[in-house]
């Protein structure tokens, strides 16, 4: 399969301009010493109920499912096995065979940030997708030059790395500006990835030839019009770069034909097996799970920071029919996530992959509470309340403890003073090894948006 216009205009630069960058950045280090090798963002897109699911209310309005249980500080909302049947639990092809264990089984030892608020300042906020979504991802609302936490990542962590840093499935992860242009991540998809690598000219005519006219070009552009054409230049460099580990069939989760692709011992199957879509006849795939498992085989491959956005949280209506199977799907991708890393060698740092991998489940919002649980369409909706505004954040791997961090009454209110997003995204930055000086550039502490001292370091206490 060859790589189509569309997807070639999509990928856009993690690579080779890259290292030009790298080599006039000064090296510096975080002020606590990196926790992470790697990162991996699940995102719920369109704001997941939390108060519902790992953080679960009693209350009726916030949590009209019911809890499932306590483990270890996560207390689990009964929608999340509320349709076992939307998944598989078979893990027949991994060593030793048996199953994967289920959310309640996987969380012990997970990490809670129990109440995030997007805005800790108290200002105006409008409560939407337009506004939340870009302050999930850069930490900011109506800030046009922020860049989003995996461009950054892209930027400081991604020079070097056998594999790009990626988004898939969409989310502000990957938000650009134009001084932030070519740091943008690739944004790839399960199924629209090259089946060859593309390579473009030849290294001694078609290429050299190729760079004096993208340079001539750009230096007849300026402001928006040279950053659109700064982005496609990156991409083609991004393609050669990384296009053998894109075409690499390993990478593959599209066809039957692909399923005994092996690294290190995990093959394709496995990984489907471990996110809860394992191959079996007529059944159809789950995009969302194949997309986590395309996120586990870069992370594998050598890629430092991977995002992956699940759609369909935005239940304005009918959520009664369509939460149960929303939920149990998002909690079993986690479970999955957890049930692989701690079974994959690390290429690189000795252990298991979860040793050095720090995982984080990210949503834009919660859900309003309304008496009985729904609104008259059963659904929610969002934009007043403690269970819209409180996000709580699953966090694992890496040596993260099972720690509850900001936590929260029954009503879904935070005890103490909330987290801030800017506290999130700080942690995430250096705990992978952003330099200090960078974080506080873009998530400056002891602001309105980031009252906090710096990252979120009791999570490792």
């Amino acid at each position: 399969m060859r790589i189509r216009r569309r997807d070639f205009l999509r990928t856009t630069a993690a690579g080779a301009a890259i290292a030009l960058i790298g080599l006039s950045r000064k090296s510096s280090h975080a002020a606590e010493p990196s926790r992470a090798r790697r990162v991996l963002i699940i995102n719920a897109g369109g704001g997941l109920r939390s108060s519902a699911a790992f953080n679960a209310s009693p209350d009726i309005a916030l949590n009209p499912w019911g809890v499932l249980g306590q483990a270890g500080v996560l207390r689990l909302g009964a929608v999340l096995r509320a349709d076992e049947a939307a998944v598989t639990t078979t893990a027949a092809s991994w060593p030793g065979g048996g199953s994967v264990p289920w959310i309640n089984q996987a969380a012990t030892s997970f990490g809670l940030i129990a109440a995030a608020d997007h805005a800790p300042d108290g200002s105006t906020r409008a409560g939407d997708h337009t506004d939340d979504e870009p302050r999930m991802g850069t930490g900011y609302f109506g800030k046009l030059d922020a860049p989003g936490l995996v461009t950054v990542l892209n930027r400081f962590i991604g020079p070097g790395a056998s594999a790009p840093v990626a988004t898939i499935g969409g989310a502000e992860f990957g938000t650009a500006p134009p001084a932030w242009v070519s740091d943008k991540p690739i944004q790839l998809a399960y199924d629209e990835l090259p089946g060859q690598a593309p390579v473009g000219g030849t290294a001694t005519v078609g290429r050299p030839l190729e760079a004096a006219l993208d340079a001539r070009y750009l230096a007849r552009r300026r402001h928006l019009a040279r950053a659109a054409v700064q982005s496609l230049v990156n991409t083609k460099a991004t393609l050669r770069r990384f296009g053998p580990v894109l075409a690499d069939k390993r990478l593959r989760f599209d066809s039957a034909t692909y399923l005994g692709e092996s690294l290190d011992g995990i093959t394709n199957q496995m990984l489907l097996e471990a996110v809860g879509d394992a191959p079996e006849a007529g059944r159809p795939r789950d995009r969302g799970a194949r997309n986590v498992a395309l996120a586990l085989r870069l992370l594998q491959l050598g890629s430092p920071a991977v995002s992956v956005s699940i759609g369909g949280f935005d239940t304005h209506d009918s959520e009664v029919q369509e939460a149960p199977q929303l939920y149990t799907r998002f909690a079993r991708f986690i479970a999955g996530v957890h049930f692989a890393l701690s079974r994959i060698p690390d290429p690189m740092m000795g252990g298991s992959m979860l040793d050095h991998t720090l995982v984080v489940t990210t949503s834009e919002f919660g859900r309003s509470g309304i008496a009985g649980g729904f609104n008259a369409a059963e659904g929610t909706d969002h934009g007043e309340g403690a269970g819209w505004r409180y996000q709580a954040h699953v966090v694992f791997g890496a040596g993260v403890r099972p720690n509850r961090l900001h936590p929260t009454d029954d009503t879904n209110r935070p005890l103490t003073k909330p987290a801030s997003t800017h506290a999130l995204l700080a942690t995430i930055a250096a705990a992978t090894g952003v330099p200090q000086e960078a974080i506080a550039a873009q998530w400056p502490s002891g602001t309105g948006l980031h009252p906090e001292g710096g990252p979120l370091w009791d999570l490792w206490a």
